[in-house]
């Protein structure tokens, strides 16, 4: 289930408008400078290697494929996801799944033949490159693991969880007082516009494992104020809505398709972009999205080139969630939601079978005007058992015994109204 809000006090979208571009965020590899206001980036800081490569591949194998199930599930209306935070967040999970889940997981995250190690090691580096990239954009990227104090969890689940993906992982007793601890870090890894992913805590949910990532960037050519006015965004299902629309004159990265046409626009030193694929008339935006893959993105960011071209792009600003289970069952994860079928015991000491993941929750924010753009993303990968031990307080009058096991013998038998 997706839910999806729009200020109508900025560009008067609407709730549920569609928006008849298709914007995708890709990085653009460059050099890393110190100096925020050097030109141009045109160089890795360093090569990939092979698997870092082919962790990338697979994250745009999986961010498509994503986005249009996600687009297939909800139907008319905006989307706006972070498939990186999801692919962290799910990253982390997978450290703890075996077998036929594990292999689930693998594949619906397009890893393939990826050695375990391998794929955390890429994690672990792709965070690093994303926030050394580009000193002139803010760039962080987080990640936490809460779980149900008590519960056999392994350490060593825990350890890869720090070592890797640079986790704050943390016991707790899961009250509902401690939703607000988690939605606390969450907040703040996002700049504060993500103020909550955890509404409560479910008798049943022993885990949560979070993503969480916040960008602010300006743009290397802004938009001036003056020029923006009022005008009307054509829908695709009819009629129009008077929107903010921003304008540029110049040299911008451009091509044009048979579909679609394309404009790069990128952020202080040109390590990110912002990549807006407008479907031609007649083609609606949703045959835009079945239409890409990781190969067609590779084709389209190869084509671009520079061109004068005269910009005219709407201000706006999109609040959206979406709970990723169905998605991501859809996809072929199946068996990691299966209660009683899915197999995680490489998350604790002993039988793995009870837990299951109940939830995959993605909360995102982006605010796109004429300085530049503001996003950010919380993903929360829910872990449950098919059933807690009861608990047992013995806090009013009860009686014991004292026996001997072998014969059966009941040596001591007490009452206890009053401990003090």
């Amino acid at each position: 289930m997706a839910r999806q809000e729009v200020d109508t006090r900025r560009n008067h979208l609407g709730r549920g408008g569609r928006l008849s571009m298709l914007m995708l965020g890709v990085l653009l590899v460059g050099a890393c400078t110190s100096d925020p206001a050097a030109g141009p980036l045109d160089a890795l800081p360093r090569q990939l290697t092979g698997a870092e490569e082919a962790v990338i591949d697979a994250g745009n194998h999986f961010a498509f494929n994503l986005f249009r199930e996600a687009t297939r599930e909800q139907g008319e209306g905006n989307i706006f996801l972070s498939p990186v935070s999801a692919s962290m967040a799910l990253g982390m999970a997978m450290n703890g799944a075996s077998g036929q889940t594990l292999t689930e997981m693998r594949e619906t995250l397009g890893f393939g033949d990826l050695e375990r190690e391998q794929i955390n090691a890429s994690y672990r580096d792709l965070m690093r490159l994303l926030v050394q990239l580009d000193p002139a954009v803010d760039m962080q990227v987080a990640n936490s693991l809460w779980y149900r104090q008590g519960y056999p969890f392994s350490e060593s689940f825990f350890d890869v969880a720090r070592e890797y993906f640079s986790a704050r992982v943390e016991g707790m007793a899961m009250t509902p007082g401690d939703a607000n601890t988690i939605n606390a870090w969450v907040s703040e890894a996002t700049g504060g516009w993500i103020p909550s992913i955890v509404e409560e805590i479910r008798p049943e949910e022993v885990m949560f494992l979070i993503n969480a990532v916040y960008f602010k960037g300006a743009w290397t050519k802004p938009f001036d104020p003056a020029m923006t006015r009022d005008e009307p965004f054509h829908l695709e299902g009819g009629g129009s809505r008077m929107v903010p629309m921003m304008r540029a004159s110049g040299t911008q990265q451009y091509s044009r398709s048979e579909s679609f046409e394309v404009v790069d626009l990128p952020y202080g030193n040109g390590a990110f972009s912002m990549t807006i694929l407008l479907p031609l008339e007649g083609r609606g935006v949703d045959e835009v999205v079945r239409s890409l893959d990781a190969q067609r993105w590779r084709e389209v960011v190869n084509t671009l080139s520079e061109s004068r071209l005269d910009l005219v792009l709407p201000r706006f600003r999109l609040e959206y969630e979406q709970e990723l289970s169905e998605v991501l069952q859809a996809m072929g994860m199946r068996q990691a939601f299966a209660p009683g079928g899915a197999d995680f015991s490489g998350m604790v000491n002993g039988n793995g079978e009870n837990l299951y993941l109940s939830s995959v929750l993605q909360k995102t924010f982006v605010e796109v005007n004429e300085e530049g753009t503001e996003a950010a993303v919380a993903t929360s990968v829910g872990v449950s058992v098919t059933s807690l031990p009861p608990t047992m307080r013995i806090d009013r009058p009860f009686l014991f015994a004292i026996r001997e096991n072998f014969s059966g013998a009941i040596l001591f038998l007490g009452k206890v109204a009053d401990p003090a």
